[in-house]
């Protein structure tokens, strides 16, 4: 049985596959947000990497 992605998990893939991008400079990027985004956009990713970090913790699979 084929189990439906939500629009979250959808989202967060689309997130993985753009930040595993080698040739995406993420340095870069970091400074295009910090200088041109709005801060809701900054905040909002702020809470999507703090969110993660808590997932891998309860998890016990430590972010190294």
């Amino acid at each position: 049985m084929r189990k439906i992605k939500t629009h979250e998990e959808k989202v967060a893939e689309k997130i993985a596959d753009l930040v595993t991008d080698l040739r995406t400079d993420l340095e870069q990027v970091g400074e295009y947000i910090g200088r041109n985004a709005e801060s809701v956009s900054y905040r909002r990713l702020q809470i999507v990497a703090e969110s993660a970090k808590a997932e891998r913790e309860d998890n016990g699979n430590f972010i190294r």
